[in-house]
């Protein structure tokens, strides 16, 4: 703890040099006084310098202690949010059923799509369809504690003719997984393709993925307008061939058909490339591509 300072002695008269009948006693009196207060000074600054560091130490520990209680409130502030995550998670997935073309879903009730796995609420009153929730933006909302791992890194709308749409560089080491959803597109009779990209270059080897080339009997057809077309790309950034690519696709009045078939290529992909059969256009629809956080 800090002390007093030690006192200094008074200083005596000081003598004057035009008062010659005192000035010899007034010096010797002063030369007395000093060597006494030069050890009183010595003593007064080593006792300062004492109390400032003593002072200095407990305004250190004083620092510390705050920001130790600052990071036990953040600790405990980041533990509460984890435990509202969690809470706000279990009451997502409680009570979740797989959905199912047709079946009548109650207003609220929760629902996971066949399509990309992620859960849905019913924000309509209860009825039927047979529109995927994932796509039935009408009747159906993403519940949050799924979106913070799915989000979305592109989007195509597409408003005239065309060959091929690109996403050649949207893959990245920040996603394990990715989703291409398409919606109410056109495409003339033509068969559905897709090409992986490479450093932002297409494949154009015969690594290309079609209706054809899945090991599914009922794999996806003819992408006709209003069908409703899922891609899940899987494992695009290691180096491993055969590289998961999983059709789903969702005829209206009817039940989703899939197909899987892997990319022989061992780069690690940067995008793809859509594109039809036979030299066909795309005439209309959107194209959304997800990618999905571990």
């Amino acid at each position: 703890m800090p002390t007093t300072p030690p006192t200094i002695d008074p200083a005596p008269e000081v003598p004057r040099r035009g008062v010659k009948a005192t000035f010899g006693i007034l010096v010797d009196a002063f030369n007395t006084w000093f060597t006494l207060a030069a050890t009183q000074i010595v003593a007064m600054g080593a006792n300062v310098y004492a109390n400032a560091m003593e002072t200095f130490g407990y305004a250190t520990a004083a620092g510390n202690s705050a920001s130790a209680a600052s990071l036990l409130a953040e600790s405990a502030a980041a533990s509460a949010s984890n435990a509202a995550d969690s809470a706000t998670a279990a009451g997502v997935i409680s009570g979740a059923t797989l959905w199912v073309s047709g079946q009548s879903v109650a207003r609220d009730a929760a629902v996971i799509s066949p399509l990309d796995r992620r859960t849905y609420r019913r924000k309509t009153a209860t009825g039927g369809g047979t529109t995927d929730p994932s796509i039935d933006v009408t009747n159906y909302v993403l519940l949050s504690a799924d979106s913070s791992s799915y989000i979305k890194l592109a989007e195509a709308t597409i408003g005239s003719a065309v060959a091929n749409v690109d996403f050649l560089n949207v893959f990245s080491d920040a996603y394990i997984r990715y989703i291409v959803e398409i919606t109410g597109y056109g495409a003339g009779g033509a068969g559905f393709n897709l090409r992986m990209a490479v450093a932002g270059v297409v494949d154009s080897a015969a690594n290309y993925f079609s209706g054809g080339n899945t090991s599914n009997s009922a794999a996806p057809g003819d992408p006709t307008a209003g069908t409703s077309f899922t891609i899940d790309i899987r494992g695009a950034r290691t180096s491993t061939a055969g590289k998961s690519i999983i059709f789903n696709q969702m005829f209206p009045g009817s039940v989703s058909s899939s197909g899987n078939v892997g990319w022989s290529n061992t780069a690690l992909a940067s995008g793809f490339r859509l594109f039809l059969s036979s030299g066909g256009n795309f005439t209309a629809g959107t194209i959304k591509v997800y990618g999905v956080r571990a």
